[in-house]
């Protein structure tokens, strides 16, 4: 489901005309934190509340999380949210 979800945000996000690079330089040209929760929320940090709540990272600061339901929660479906960017 997370690899289902990724690919339902990126038309959402991107489009004709876009281009999406990425190596191991990119550090210093991200625009927006897109955190991938699929496999941490609900089983990562103190009480499940996934890699910023182990990290100590203030969810605030991450543009765009998204998550499944069916791993932790043993559901079907998946999320994403994010400030208005």
């Amino acid at each position: 489901m997370g690899y289902a979800t990724n690919s339902a945000i990126l038309p959402v996000l991107m489009g004709k005309g876009n281009l999406i690079i990425s190596d191991s330089l990119n550090h210093n040209s991200i625009v927006y934190t897109y955190l991938d929760e699929a496999h941490s929320i609900g089983a990562v940090g103190k009480t499940g509340r996934g890699v910023c709540e182990l990290l100590g990272v203030d969810t605030a600061d991450v543009d765009i999380m998204m998550g499944t339901f069916t791993k932790s929660f043993g559901s079907f479906g998946g999320y994403i949210t994010g400030s208005k960017v």
